[in-house]
């Protein structure tokens, strides 16, 4: 058992012998398979152990592969501290169970189990929301962005599709890259707004002109940062979506299946 499962990251609460044996036996694949690339990185909801979950594997082909899973230089090594970085401060997204290595007939692939996040994605309700409603949503994207700030958190990845809207609250979800912030809060918050924007962009549903001011008040609010600085936010913001380029998503995050987390 322990040649074909190792585990690297454990839970609290969780029984290492049963996901061991999980791990081992690969049982994920034959679940829902959400997203599978042409490199073998898929993404599948399955029901282990008992309960429902999200199984993120990434294939190790090579040296270089295992060498950075090793020193934890992997998506899902990151994915793992950052969730572990957002519930210290507060903030919800997906429990992990555990992150270890299962070797399939295909080679070793590191593997992540987490918890399914219910509700509906931030983009989702974006898209199909009336010009009110999307003040709305601008308003409690920032606010939470400016949440963060606060709380000295730093979200890369956070477009609207890893945004999950759950009752009044916000599930983050692909955590990766979260991390501490390096101390520039203005910087930041312009590189989490154009976030938010680019992917509403590039599948046609582009923030308007007021929502990105809604959005831009309620972050520099909430995040204690002077009403003075939204002039520099401004000039960050432009600079970001000039570098950014053509903001359509490689992926297209409202085709079929992609709301299933």
């Amino acid at each position: 058992m322990g040649r074909d499962a190792r585990i690297w990251f454990l839970g609290e609460g969780e029984d290492r012998s049963s996901w061991e044996r999980a791990l081992a036996g690969g049982g994920w694949v034959d679940g829902e398979c959400l997203k599978l690339d042409d490199r073998g990185r898929g993404v599948w909801r399955a029901e282990l152990l008992g309960r429902s979950c999200v199984v993120k594997a990434r294939p190790l082909p090579g040296v270089l592969d295992r060498l950075k899973q090793r020193l934890g230089a992997t998506d899902l090594a990151r994915a793992c501290l950052g969730a572990a970085l957002l519930e210290a401060k507060g903030f919800r997204t997906p429990r992990v169970h555990v992150m270890g290595l299962s070797r399939l007939d295909s080679g070793w692939h590191e593997v992540l189990f987490t918890e399914c996040a219910l509700g509906v994605p931030l983009l989702s309700q974006w898209i199909q929301a009336d010009d009110a409603e999307r003040r709305g949503l601008a308003r409690r994207a920032g606010r939470v962005l400016g949440e963060m700030c606060a709380a000295g958190v730093f979200n890369r990845d956070c477009k609207p599709s890893n945004l999950i809207v759950d009752g009044d609250g916000i599930v983050f979800v692909d955590v990766g890259g979260v991390r501490a912030t390096n101390g520039d809060t203005v910087l930041e918050l312009a590189r989490m707004i154009s976030m938010l924007g680019f992917e509403p962009t590039g599948v046609g549903s582009r923030p308007a002109f007021w929502e990105v001011v809604v959005g831009i008040r309620s972050a520099l609010r909430t995040a204690g940062v002077a009403s003075e600085a939204r002039g520099r936010l401004i000039a960050h913001l432009r600079r970001l979506v000039a570098e950014h380029g053509d903001p359509t998503p490689r992926d297209n995050p409202v085709a079929p299946k992609a709301d299933l987390r």
